[in-house]
């Protein structure tokens, strides 16, 4: 979860909202998804 907050910053309401919603939106985004394939 660490490197969520870490990474999203701006969304770390959402993810304590929502996780999956917040995981979901963040895999969405070019930059993010590159980030968990590595």
């Amino acid at each position: 979860m660490m490197n969520i907050v870490r990474v999203g910053v701006c969304q770390i309401p959402e993810i304590i909202g929502d996780p999956p919603a917040a995981l979901a939106i963040m895999l969405q985004q070019p930059k993010y998804n590159s980030y968990w394939q590595g």
